[in-house]
């Protein structure tokens, strides 16, 4: 069984909407891998009962983390750096040699990159 754990920026975005984007994310990636789809697990690392504005985000952070300690491969965005919990837990997964596969998520699906690839913005660069 291939346990898979899913980074993602979840600011701004309800419960119900976080488990939306995290779904679409795990659907495509199951779909690409047709053939051992019922060898993939998704390690569910969203909370219910986190509150925006109330919750303390760096203690869901810390529960998250704490369900990638069973994770085979950790799925992250591209462009994890314009999140800071996507940075954490890239970091995580680099220093604990847990691989990372990256993606990119777009408004016609998902599309997965086998290995770690960043972002790169052009824009930033002329800075």
């Amino acid at each position: 069984m291939l346990k898979v754990f899913i980074s993602f920026r979840c600011m701004g975005l309800t419960y119900d909407e976080a488990v939306k984007r995290r779904d679409k994310i795990a659907e495509d990636y199951i779909n690409q891998h047709k053939k051992h789809k019922d060898d993939i697990e998704i390690i569910d690392s969203l909370f219910n009962t986190y509150v925006p504005g109330e919750s303390n985000p760096v203690e869901y952070l810390g529960k998250s983390i704490e369900k990638m300690k069973d994770a085979d491969v950790v799925l992250v965005p591209v462009d994890y750096k314009k999140s800071r919990g996507c940075q954490i837990e890239t970091m995580v997964a680099s220093i604990y040699e847990i691989p990372i596969n990256s993606y990119i998520l777009t408004n016609d699906g998902c599309y997965f990159i086998e290995g770690f690839m960043e972002y790169y913005d052009s824009a930033k660069s002329k800075e």
